[in-house]
């Protein structure tokens, strides 16, 4: 879609169509074209035009009208442009005085026409856009949205978010971390058709506007692109191993996976949304459900994913497996005042007996019996996980790569305090 609307008020049918394909030619914007002042005020207050033309064929005065949008209270500032056959000064600094950005004398040539109405669009643009990529901001966002959930049709928006770029960021530092946006929004923008909408609601963030029929490909193509150039942005030992190797106290060891993407998408087949506030509120819900998978992955909103994936996003299960009774008492108590939802196995369980709890953590101790290794128990659960849950695996004298490359995220030396211990629970879940 093409995210700048110019709304002309003008009761010429031959000059105003004229208006209408000079810029919708040579301009990316939608011209809708009104002879009635009642509809005019309707399309400002419900279609947040950017650009409004305004003709004195209306047989309306100029200052007058001016003075009437600048009244209303809108939620956004359109560029107001005048058209007179006058050319008198006075006429000219009464409607800029009144609110105009501009008056325009007729006739005008094409050429200048043009370039004038591009400069008051670039200027409005540069105004409503992020400063490191120089995309439309969330206000601006929020008014495509609004206009797109009123008007569109057959429409899907993705919300697209970076997993794991705070630790990333926090060890490569902000210039490495700009660059993986830099290089992701130059994937995205070269991915996306003419018509389609790019904003960022932050800088983590990317919003993307697209047909229904589309988003389904284009999350899958995101993802497998960033798949793909993620470890360019790590050093050759990290890249190689497929995970950063963050060092603790006491010799333990956090895995931080590489940086992937999770993609929220939402489309106008199921929900009438009413408002911005309740679209993002989705699009943020489904992203959530999406960061729980392994990998870079897409949700799309259906009424069962949804209902059927509220527990897994809400769960607080934590799956305990320690030999040591006492200290698996302990545990349990202490993960109850925390909040959690513990459950608690004194040897090695079956993996069903473990999915089944859908646990957003499993805390193991190295307690290897005749028939199942800590180490294999820890690769079959990550395999099987629908959700990417989190392993701390607990033991005093294991090599700690050895253990993460097995599927442990932390590898946590015993015998260790319960405050360092949930510190990285709380930085694993985070």
């Amino acid at each position: 879609m093409k995210s700048n609307l110019i709304l002309i008020y003008d009761k010429r049918f031959e000059i105003s169509n004229k208006y209408k394909k000079i810029l919708e030619q040579n301009h990316a914007a939608t011209v809708k074209i009104t002879t009635d002042k009642n509809s005019f005020f309707e399309i400002l207050v419900n279609q947040e035009p950017d650009l409004l033309l305004i003709s004195e064929s209306t047989q309306e005065n100029l200052t007058d009208i001016c003075q009437a949008i600048r009244d209303k209270n809108l939620p956004f500032r359109p560029i107001i442009i005048l058209l007179s056959k006058s050319s008198f000064a006075d006429d000219k600094t009464n409607a800029l005085n009144a609110g105009a950005d501009d008056f325009l004398s007729e006739p005008i040539l094409q050429e200048e026409f043009l370039a004038r109405i591009n400069a008051h669009i670039r200027r409005s643009m540069e105004e409503n856009e992020t400063e490191q990529l120089k995309l439309p901001n969330l206000y601006y966002s929020k008014k495509i949205i609004r206009r797109t959930i009123k008007y569109g049709s057959n429409w899907a928006m993705l919300l697209i978010g970076f997993d794991n770029l705070p630790a990333y960021k926090e060890i490569y530092g902000q210039v490495a971390a700009n660059k993986v946006i830099q290089a992701y929004n130059a994937i995205l923008s070269a991915t996306v058709d003419y018509d389609d909408f790019i904003g960022q609601l932050s800088p983590d963030n990317f919003l993307v506007i697209t047909s229904s029929y589309k988003a389904e490909k284009l999350a899958d193509y995101l993802n497998y692109a960033m798949d793909s150039i993620a470890e360019k942005f790590y050093s050759h030992d990290d890249a190689k191993r497929g995970y950063i190797l963050l060092n603790g106290s006491k010799k333990s060891g956090c895995k931080i996976p590489l940086i992937k993407t999770s993609i929220g998408i939402i489309d106008s087949e199921y929900i009438n949304y009413l408002n911005e506030k309740e679209v993002i509120n989705a699009l943020t819900k489904v992203q959530k459900l999406a960061k729980l998978l392994s990998g870079s992955s897409k949700i799309i909103d259906r009424p069962l994913i949804t209902g059927e994936s509220a527990n897994i996003l809400n769960s607080k299960q934590v799956v305990v497996i320690e030999k040591d009774t006492d200290l698996a008492y302990l545990l349990e108590t202490t993960l109850k005042l925390q909040g959690f939802e513990p459950t608690i196995f004194n040897e090695i369980p079956s993996e069903k007996a473990v999915l089944d709890k859908s646990p957003i953590m499993i805390i193991i101790d190295n307690c290897d019996d005749e028939h199942l290794s800590a180490e294999r128990f820890c690769k079959g659960i990550k395999e099987k996980a629908i959700q990417n849950l989190k392993i701390i695996f607990t033991d005093n004298n294991r090599e700690k790569e050895e253990i993460l490359s097995a599927g442990a995220d932390l590898y946590l030396p015993k015998p260790y305090e319960l405050t360092e211990l949930f510190s990285w629970i709380y930085k694993l879940l985070d």
